[in-house]
């Protein structure tokens, strides 16, 4: 409904909700991974991060597609590194 209503706050509301995905580099604070995990995963939010704010500043056609395919790997390499820093799996392996 948001995009029929008032089209330019979709690129706010995919800022906010890109930084919300930013925050998992606190995912160790849980103990669910390593702390290597919030190291190497700020290289795959830079490239979300940098998709939005891209998006937020000049809300085109052509930016909100770059941000769905940044979206498109993101997700699923984020995920992955995660499982494979998982402290819990890392430890029954061994």
């Amino acid at each position: 409904m948001l995009a029929v209503m008032n089209p330019s706050l979709n690129a706010l509301v995919s800022l906010c909700h890109t930084g919300a995905l930013v925050g998992s580099v606190l995912i160790p604070l849980s103990g669910l991974t390593a702390w290597v995990f919030a190291i190497t995963s700020l290289v795959p939010n830079t490239f979300m991060t940098r998709a939005a704010w891209k998006f937020w500043r000049i809300d085109t056609e052509i930016k909100a597609k770059i941000l769905f395919h940044t979206s498109l790997w993101y997700l699923p390499v984020v995920l992955d590194h995660h499982v494979a820093t998982n402290e819990a799996i890392l430890i029954v392996n061994l």
